[in-house]
């Protein structure tokens, strides 16, 4: 096990956020009741994850009073922690369901193919079983294994996408509707494995 040692990062950033009102009621334009932009941008500067930047770009439009289309583009990112980072090496001891042993092959079609491709089963009939018996030492018994930190880790980043209506009809009190499209992805995700994931992540 590696020693307890300290760690620290520094973070410098600068922010700036703009709303900017287009349209207002007051305008009185036909079908065009209400309409506003938002931005925002911050640069981010860690001593550790280096230099970043996050932003969004947003809208709400109303046609008419009751009606109102929004919408957001983001890009956004997460530093590691000084835990993923600097967290002690430590020695554990774990089982899990191998999908390239013989009680788990034939669990899900594409186990065969990426065993098979990971070179720990073979199908030289090429008739979709597997050559042979292979028993995984982590099925019944415990692997040893290690935990920790990872000082290499780089920022976990994503990109999200939003639009959606809001429907406020005078006619019914106090009745909102919404509707939401929500899209995320994210990239260099920052997550620990157990023995159990690491093997389905072989295995599919």
């Amino acid at each position: 096990e590696s020693p307890i040692t300290g760690a620290r990062y520094s973070t410098v950033e600068y922010y700036v956020e703009v709303f900017v009102p287009i349209i207002d009621p007051d305008m009185e334009i036909p079908y065009l009741y209400d309409a506003q932009f938002e931005a925002s941008y911050r640069n981010i500067d860690n001593s550790i994850a280096g230099e970043a930047e996050a932003w969004t770009v947003g809208f709400q439009l109303s046609p008419i009073e009751g009606l109102q289309f929004r919408g957001n583009m983001t890009e956004s990112l997460r530093a590691p922690s000084l835990d993923e980072l600097f967290s002690p090496i430590t020695t554990s001891f774990q089982s899990a369901d191998d999908p390239c042993d013989d009680r788990n092959i034939n669990d899900r079609p594409n186990f065969l193919a990426i065993c098979i491709a990971e070179g720990v089963r073979t199908d030289t009939n090429g008739d979709g079983m597997a050559d042979g018996t292979f028993r995984s030492n982590v099925q019944n018994a415990t692997a040893r294994g290690r935990a920790g930190g990872n000082p290499n880790l780089s920022n976990e980043t994503s990109e999200a996408f939003t639009i959606g209506v809001v429907w406020e009809p005078s006619y019914v009190e106090n009745l909102i509707i919404k509707a939401d499209y929500i899209d995320i992805r994210i990239a260099d995700l920052i997550q620990s494995f157990d023995a159990f994931v690491s093997c389905r992540g072989q295995g599919g």
